[in-house]
């Protein structure tokens, strides 16, 4: 996640304005299109499209309660125990959050992102060739990712390709 440094618990945040989808000119790049042209020729000016969006700050904390006697008999440290255990747990809700999240009282993850793209799968309850072909298709950016369950690693690794070789996608 990019962490945005707020002042308030909301800001107005511009951002590209991805949103055009016109034939043949990418939204990609906020409305910026690029002409072929002749040397010394005119060239039109072009200037990328922002709109603003509201950023909310959401907290996620972990409290705890110890005595004093509790922390100073302990056999390890428990404080370090604690702040170790904390920050894991923290970890797992936001990767959770940033994943799956709904954004009432915490991040909208990118399953549910309005950009997301769905495949649907040409067999339903099976993984294609075609399925995978057809994803790949919207692949954009320079580090794209693709999240899957582990319950669908079974059926990917046994993908035949065209060419009947098992291994053919791995």
């Amino acid at each position: 996640a990019t962490v945005i440094p707020m002042r308030r618990r909301q800001i107005q945040w511009p951002v590209l304005d991805q949103t055009n989808t016109t034939a043949g000119r990418p939204a990609w790049y906020g409305g910026v299109l690029a002409k072929w042209t002749e040397e010394a020729a005119q060239k039109d000016e072009t200037e990328p499209a922002f709109r603003q969006i509201n950023l909310t700050a959401h907290k996620l904390v972990c409290y705890t309660e110890a005595s004093d006697e509790l922390l100073e008999d302990s056999a390890v440290s428990l404080e370090a125990l604690l702040a170790s255990l904390y920050r894991q747990s923290i970890a797992w809700y936001e990767e959770h959050a940033f994943i799956n999240g709904t954004g009432a009282g915490q991040p909208r993850g990118v399953i549910n992102a309005p950009a997301t793209f769905a495949q649907g799968r040409a067999a339903v309850g099976a993984i294609g060739i075609v399925d995978i072909i057809n994803m790949l298709e919207h692949f954009q950016g320079s580090n794209p990712i693709w999240l899957i369950s582990r319950s669908c690693l079974p059926s990917l690794m046994q993908l035949s390709g065209p060419s009947g070789n098992a291994s053919y996608v791995f």
